[in-house]
């Protein structure tokens, strides 16, 4: 059966990152299907048209950034994955990146790229786990018996053993997943040990054999050596089948091929390592919490800027009670239900000794398939000395502004003053004009008075 292509949406406005990033996914496992999008407009409207599995997008665009690509992919479909690829290689970036909601990074370095087809294959499939688990959870809402009952018959290849007659039975696909010829018919237990890996066979021998002798059940996973040198996992289950008398006289059960999944796991883990290395090392602080305000997780950075020591109990904080002004509290959680997402809220909070300090608060509300929130997902910044130096230039603004009204004051009285002055020397000039006419109309010559010059010459 041919496999389908993985469609994705790349963004890169580069062309010698796009022909890298072409060359790494047609050498790598797996067939995928790109469509490019160069510009912003060209990323908008492709993403409008298009339905992908996978977006991956450069960080440095022109005119944008992987950032605002993230935002945007999140703004129309909440569950498509982001995959950034950034030359930076800075944990800022992909902290942020990561922070933001993408799936994960690449650094843009052949050795990484390389890698690109995997991580890509790995991020599709902890989405599927994700999808598996959620349908799982609500299929269990349903009917937690029914469900059960599924999961114990999902098989790939079914068996019997006849005790008395050390007769086993197979299915077809028994003998595809332990890659015995179906010409030869069922291998007796001793072969059936040629196909089971040297270090799982002791343990698989033995829960065997408790069930023969016991009757106990078993459910348990060993690894399987095919002809060809692969090594597949798989998980069996074993049942007992008692007589009227109550003797052991048959086990059936399945065998499941889980090397999917265990590779899945192993990769899931790789990717929970790296994810949890960049939430503890990063200089902010990282949390999840209940939107009661029960604490999930938090890193180091965020237990030490609210006072608590590393080992501390996430049971023992509620964040919900941190709050200096609770109306602050309602209104961080009233942007999270209106707009999912709270960029730059500053509040005060209490720490565990009772000091208060300013803080700038980033979250999204992380939701499940039917749109109820599962908890908060967010980053803290300590801005208190940032918020006391506004708080010391706001004093001094004011102070300037004070002494500024002060000596305007001072100004304005000496200018009345010397206003005043003038308007004097003016009436006393007048005056003396008038007294001299007076005297020349009488007949008489006025004495000289070199005192008066100056004023008189004005």
């Amino acid at each position: 059966m041919t496999e389908e292509p993985i469609h994705i949406l790349y963004v890169d406005d580069y062309p010698l990152d796009r022909e890298l990033v072409r060359d790494a996914l047609a050498q790598g496992p797996g067939q995928f299907q790109m469509t490019e999008a160069v510009t912003r407009a060209e990323f908008e409207a492709r993403l409008a048209d298009g339905r992908y599995q996978l977006v991956l997008t450069d960080f440095n665009i022109l005119g944008f950034d992987g950032l605002q690509v993230l935002d945007a992919v999140h703004a129309r479909d909440p569950h498509l994955p982001v995959v950034i690829v950034t030359g930076t290689g800075s944990e800022e970036v992909a902290a942020e990146a990561m922070k933001r909601g993408a799936a994960d990074y690449v650094i843009k370095v052949p050795k990484h790229i390389r890698r690109l087809p995997l991580t890509i294959q790995a991020v599709l499939d902890r989405r599927l786990l994700e999808q598996e688990r959620q349908q799982a959870e609500k299929a269990l809402r349903k009917s937690e018996t029914a469900l059960l009952e599924a999961q114990r018959i999902a098989r790939i290849g079914s068996w019997e053993y006849d005790i008395a007659t050390d007769t086993p039975a197979w299915s077809e696909e028994m003998f595809r997943i332990f890659g015995w010829d179906p010409s030869l018919g069922e291998p007796s237990w001793l072969e059936h040990r040629s196909r089971i890996h040297p270090e799982d066979w002791d343990h698989v021998d033995a829960v065997v054999r408790t069930a023969i002798g016991e009757g106990i059940p078993y459910n348990t996973e060993f690894r399987t050596i095919h002809p060809n040198g692969d090594v597949l996992w798989c998980q069996t289950i074993g049942e007992v089948v008692r007589d009227d008398g109550g003797e052991i006289m048959q086990l059936y059960g399945t065998v499941q091929d889980i090397t999917a999944r265990k590779q899945n796991e192993e990769a899931l883990r790789e990717s929970e390592e790296k994810y949890r290395t960049l939430f503890d090392s990063v200089p902010v602080g990282l949390y999840r919490t209940t939107p009661a305000g029960r604490v999930l997780d938090a890193n180091p950075v965020m237990l030490q800027m609210v006072g608590y020591p590393e080992q501390t109990p996430f049971a023992e904080i509620n964040v919900a009670d941190s709050y200096v002004h609770p109306e602050d509290r309602q209104r961080f959680q009233a942007l999270l239900a209106r707009d999912g997402v709270v960029h730059d809220f500053e509040t005060q909070l209490y720490r565990q000794d009772g000091t208060i300090i300013w803080v700038e608060m980033s979250a999204r509300a992380a939701t499940d398939a039917d749109g109820r929130v599962l908890y908060y997902k967010g980053n803290l910044k300590d801005i208190t000395e940032r918020k006391q130096m506004e708080a010391q230039i706001r004093r001094h603004a004011r102070e300037l502004e004070e002494r500024v009204a002060e000596r305007t004051a001072e100004l304005r009285m000496l200018v009345d003053s010397m206003a005043g002055r003038e308007v004097r020397m003016a009436e006393l000039k007048e005056v003396i004009h008038q007294l001299r006419a007076q005297l020349e109309d009488a007949g008489l010559t006025p004495a000289a008075d070199d005192s008066l010059a100056p004023w008189m010459d004005e």
